[in-house]
């Protein structure tokens, strides 16, 4: 179940000011921004903690705002509030489970990696990681401070990137935007999805106030899971794979291009082998992980080696790239790509406007040698460095990108070696292969002109520094950069 943990209010009517009731200061944060409510009252007796949660929950219910009990299941299901937080000492979360049923909010209080780990496994809909910061409202507890937070958030992001997580624990308007900016930093990058506030709002006498300073202060700081972050983790993990397993990548490329593709191949963490020869590339393609055929620079010797190629690779379900440099520029190309197309099964197809234009069969763009003519708008929606990628059912847009990429030979090639690096890890997710691919060079492009020497001017002055920054950026790609850089979205 998705939960709204931007600004968790846990409530503790001993710290209320003189005059005020907890109904009160509980809609006034609200209105201030509270976005969850947790009824937490350790010194109430059952039958008065059941009727002040009939009062909450009915003030929750007007605000719409999920409203939870702490620890007690009984006066959840008595009182029909949305769901239950229970620490480490409670009723298990399976058990917890198994008695709200499926459709209730569970959080889970975590001390420690393990206990984060295990709640995540076993379902819990949000776990809170705790206490940050020193605190008089939680009795015996685990001072973990930013750091250990982090830790916290870091090993939970590597298995999951859906469930919010949210820490408790003295935070208040004046220590919470550095400790985000802590937690953020030593997790590598990660946010928290929110924080859970008790006597920093319970103890005002104008609830609202402080609600909204602190609700102005979240903004922008907090993570909230959308299908970008998710792709932008899929293409991490796809990027560590490659570190990981270093692909055995085959590449039948043009003459201009081969040692740039070759070189950035390894810099991404593959590995290379430019072989031409059609007395070899069967016994070659035995022992690769994937295979790129590019058509750059094109004749019929290096056609019969494509043939032979793709023929082994097919037989052993070896992915194929096929760059289609041209293909609709001379009759040569055009008998070529067709032939191609007709006897070989591609994992992923990668040109520019012209040439996936041609292939789809459109007059709106054409080629002139290996460069795209016109404004083929199925393919690129009128931007320049915008990348499509699609199965037929799904299309990611690749927004990344930089215009030093179009002064320099070969960088689409380049983008191809990369797609053929992440096939050969990809078990089958060609598409997401050839998403990674396209991101990863624009990233790697946009870090690159970001570059600074020691005086603080830009690294790149031109077209042939452009490229000795790209490879080092190949080379730097990590989770913290492309968290910071890439810029992938599903539009269908």
């Amino acid at each position: 179940m998705k939960v709204d943990v931007s600004l968790y209010l846990v409530t503790d009517s001993s710290v209320l000011p003189a005059g005020k009731t907890l109904a009160d200061s509980v809609r006034e944060a609200i209105h201030g921004g509270a976005s969850i409510v947790q009824l937490r009252e350790k010194k109430l007796i059952a039958r008065d903690f059941l009727a002040t949660a009939r009062i909450i929950n009915s003030v929750c219910k007007e605000e719409n705002v999920p409203f939870i009990i702490n620890d007690r299941i009984d006066i959840a299901l008595a009182c029909g509030a949305d769901g239950v937080h229970i620490g480490q000492e409670d009723i298990p979360l399976a058990d917890a489970r198994r008695l709200l049923g499926p459709n209730k909010i569970i959080g889970v209080t975590t001390k420690s990696v393990d206990q984060a780990l295990a709640a995540v496994e076993g379902g819990a809909d949000y776990i809170a990681p705790g206490v940050v910061f020193p605190t008089t409202t939680k009795d015996n507890a685990i001072f973990l401070g930013p750091a250990g937070v982090a830790k916290v958030v870091a090993a939970v992001r590597a298995i999951n990137t859906k469930i919010p997580i949210v820490t408790i624990g003295g935070i208040n308007s004046g220590n919470v935007v550095q400790m985000l900016h802590d937690v953020e930093r030593e997790s590598g990058g990660f946010k928290l999805s929110g924080v859970a506030v008790v006597s920093a709002i319970m103890k005002h006498s104008n609830a609202k106030e402080v609600a909204s300073e602190l609700k102005e202060k979240l903004a922008n700081q907090l993570y909230a899971h959308t299908e970008k972050d998710e792709l932008v983790e899929r293409l991490i993990s796809l990027l560590e794979k490659v570190r990981t397993k270093k692909p055995f990548v085959h590449s039948i490329t043009n003459n201009i291009v081969q040692e740039m593709t070759a070189n950035i191949i390894l810099h991404l963490g593959g590995a290379p082998i430019m072989a031409h020869s059609i007395d070899e590339v069967r016994e070659v393609g035995q022992h690769i992980d994937a295979l790129i055929l590019n058509m750059g620079t094109l004749d019929t010797l290096r056609i019969a080696s494509f043939h032979e190629a793709a023929k082994a690779a097919n037989e052993i379900n070896t992915p194929i790239v096929l760059d289609p440099v041209g293909c609709g520029f001379t009759s040569l190309r055009r008998k070529a790509v067709s032939e191609l197309l007709e006897t070989s099964k591609f994992a992923v197809i990668k040109g520019n406007a012209g040439e996936i234009g041609y292939l789809y069969g459109s007059l709106e763009a054409s080629s002139r040698g290996a460069d795209s003519v016109g404004s083929c708008q199925k393919i690129q929606h009128g931007r320049l460095y915008h990348g499509y990628v699609s199965d037929g059912n799904v299309v990611v847009c690749c927004e990344n990108g930089n215009s030093q990429l179009g002064l320099l030979t070969g960088t689409g090639c380049s983008t191809t070696a990369l797609i053929g690096c992440f096939a050969g890890v990809a078990e089958g997710d060609y598409l997401f292969a050839a998403v990674a691919g396209c991101v990863a060079m624009g990233v790697a492009a946009e870090m690159a002109v970001n570059l600074k020497t020691d005086g603080g001017g830009s690294v790149v002055l031109g077209p042939a520094s452009f490229r000795t920054a790209l490879f080092d950026s190949i080379y730097h790609l990590d989770a913290i950069t492309l968290r910071e850089y890439a810029k992938a979205f599903l539009i269908q």
